[in-house]
């Protein structure tokens, strides 16, 4: 779950979901988009990316180590 503080105005929200995600698993803002939910309060994300290095950081976040 990613929680921000940006209001839903203007894509702002969308912006620093995409913006958190990314800097949590390491990798640039362009490598995260929404795929649905763009005007929800629930949104899936997809990742572009290594798949082994992206399942590390996502366990790092997950179980902590």
């Amino acid at each position: 779950m990613v929680r921000v503080r940006e209001p839903a105005t203007d894509g702002r929200a969308n912006r620093a979901v995409v913006e958190a995600v990314a800097q949590a698993l390491g990798v640039g803002r362009g490598a995260v988009r929404i795929a649905s939910g763009a005007s929800a309060r629930r949104k899936v994300v997809e990742v572009d990316g290594d798949d082994a290095a992206l399942t590390a950081a996502w366990d790092m976040l997950v179980v902590g180590g």
